[in-house]
């Protein structure tokens, strides 16, 4: 089973992107996590299955869901968030470059990789799985349902922890956490 975990911890000890991500995969690696929620995964990848869900959740939604479903209609196939397997055909080349060129007709002022057919096995995802929290939008959109927690975990799985143990509020977040997106598998 592959879940969603949100990681927060204080931006003051990484400068960019790559050091958040390589920060959280050396914590993965230990038991700092299990401290707090218990056993809850056996591997993970940074970004992984939901490689770019902070670049989406930020893009105005309406236009994205015609994105989609015109990439649909035009390609014959769903909008993918990663790769098909290992080696794509020809076919999905086709229907990633397709996907591409169409995404900035919609986001023509986007700047970054796109956040579809990625490869979910990325050695510490991509740029965009991390970022800091900046305003009161991304926090609500991403980690506001956990408010009042310092973690929170049901069944198997943990969905958000702050590694630095604080309380989530508007306060102790917005401008001060980095958010890393990881894909645990249990």
């Amino acid at each position: 089973m592959h879940y969603l975990a949100k990681i927060l911890f204080s931006k003051t000890g990484c400068s960019n992107s790559l050091e958040a991500r390589q920060y959280v995969e050396a914590v993965m690696q230990t038991d700092v996590i299990t401290k707090v929620v218990g056993d809850c995964y056996d591997s993970f990848k940074i970004g992984g299955g939901w490689s770019g869900i902070l670049t989406t959740d930020l893009l105005d939604q309406e236009k994205l869901l015609n994105y989609a479903k015109n990439y649909e209609k035009k390609s014959g196939r769903p909008l993918c968030r990663t790769l098909p397997v290992f080696s794509p055909s020809d076919s999905d080349i086709e229907n990633i470059t397709l996907a591409k060129e169409m995404f900035y007709e919609y986001f023509p002022s986007f700047e970054g990789e796109v956040p579809f057919f990625r490869n979910e096995f990325s050695e510490l995802g991509y740029k965009d799985d991390v970022a800091i929290i900046e305003n009161e939008r991304m926090y609500y959109r991403w980690v506001g349902k956990f408010e009042g927690r310092s973690h929170y975990s049901d069944f198997d799985s943990f969905q958000v922890i702050d590694l630095d143990g604080a309380i989530i509020s508007l306060d102790n977040t917005v401008n001060k956490k980095w958010i890393v997106v990881v894909d645990c598998h249990r």
